[in-house]
This record gives structure tokens, sequence and C-alpha cells, in this order.
């Protein structure tokens, strides 16, 4: 059995993975979701920055009495790359996620879009556009109808959080990108260029919030990391490639 930590996007909370930990459990692993991060909320001036929500992601595996596989999802790969030191993980997934080098921020790694879709709030807090066309061509174009829903409750996101430098401190345990092919959040171009890191990379075909669309390849994926952790010893930098379509 093995015990997932399932870190959440930006403007989300940890519903956002609620299919995934369900078939993570019917798989017979443990999976633990993070409810929400400081760094996200409906109060712009109470909101926490990267190193808030690293310390917050820290104190829950301080508090682990097993080994975890980690996984961030889009602004997740920040906050699980600020605590890749952490001896309690086994591996560490990063699902079209943002991966810094250290002293990057995420707004040095993230590339222009033609439609800026992020829109400030007020008290340094950042907010998705309404404009729900050009939302959901960005972040759910595979959602369908579900993506009303989806956008109603974005919460707030503090802009610090993208502003912080990356501490990105070294890592002994393997890592996954899970790239998702139909992004148009963190553009392809940018998955692939980060996950040239990773010892392992697979690839979905799917959009933005895979783990809304296509729950059942993300599973997929976090269960083939969980079988590559046992076979791989902790500083191999062994690499290999696959995809789920």
């Amino acid at each position: 059995m093995a015990n997932y930590l399932l870190v959440h996007a930006a403007w989300c909370d940890g519903s956002m993975w609620r299919h995934v930990a369900a078939d993570l459990r019917l798989a017979g692993h443990d999976a633990r979701v993070i409810d929400q991060l400081p760094s996200v909320g409906d109060e712009p001036g109470a909101l926490g920055d990267l190193y808030a929500d690293a310390a917050y992601l820290r104190s829950i595996l301080d508090s682990a009495t097993e080994d975890v596989v980690l996984v961030g999802h889009s602004y997740g790969g920040m906050v699980i790359t600020e605590v890749a030191d952490h001896p309690r993980i086994q591996h560490s997934v990063y699902l079209a996620a943002f991966w810094p080098k250290k002293g990057e921020t995420l707004l040095d790694i993230r590339s222009a879009h033609p439609h800026e879709w992020l829109v400030p709030h007020g008290e340094g807090a950042l907010r998705v556009t309404d404009d729900m066309a050009i939302a959901q061509e960005i972040m759910g174009a595979d959602l369908g109808d579900d993506y009303a829903e989806f956008h109603r409750n974005l919460r707030l996101q503090s802009r610090a959080s993208f502003t912080c430098t990356s501490n990105a401190p070294a890592r002994t345990h393997p890592t996954s990108y899970v790239v998702c092919e139909q992004d148009r959040s963190i553009f392809v171009a940018d998955q692939e260029r980060m996950s040239t890191a990773a010892n392992i990379v697979t690839r979905i075909d799917a959009a933005h919030m895979a783990p809304l669309s296509r729950p059942e390849a993300v599973t997929a994926e976090l269960l083939r990391s969980t079988s590559f952790s046992a076979a791989t010893p902790s500083d191999s930098s062994d690499r290999s490639e696959t995809g789920i379509r």
C-alpha cells in the first residue's frame, strides 16, 4: 500500500482531487488531500505566500508516520519543490505542474498567454477572469458543461505566491512528471522543458484540469509512480518515458 498526499492548484482547494483520491482508495492505497493552502481563500488581505504554503505542507509531512508519494498539480508543483528535502517523501509527482529551479519564481517560468486571464482583485490577490469562454479554453477545455460549476468554486490566490523565489532544496528521491498534452494553461512546451529533470515522464491526452476531466488516467499515472518508486533507488538518475491516451 502506498500513501499519497495530493496538493491542489492555484484558485482551487482539495476538492479538485475528489475523483482521483476515491480511485486511489479503491485500488487499496491511502490518499490524503491538502484541503486548502494558505495562499488560497476568500479574504485577499489574509492570503499567504509560497513560503506559507510550504511551511503548511512541511508541517503535515512532519506529522506523517509513513513515507508518502507527494503529488502537486499546477501551482502545487511550486509548493512540493520547496519541501523536496523532506525525508518522508518517497516519490514526487508533478502533474502539469510548475517545477522551478533555485531562485526562480512562478512568473519567471510561466509563458505569456495571448489572452491574459489573471485579474487583480485588490490587496495583493488574483482571480481568474469572468470571461467564461477564455477561462474555460485555458483551464478546462475538456470539462464541457461541468466547467461552469468548477469556475463558480474558484477562490482568490495571492500574487505573492507567484513572486516568491524558490529555494528548491536538493532531493534524494525519484520524481515523475506527467505532461497534459492538451494543456493551454501551462503550455506543453513549458511542461516538456521542466520535465527533463524527472526520472520518468508520462503523458496523458487531457487539458489542464486532468484530475477532474481524466481522473482515471491521472490515477493510472500515480499508480505507475508507486511501482517505479518501489523498483528505483532514491538516488537513481535513470529516465524513461511512456504515456496514456
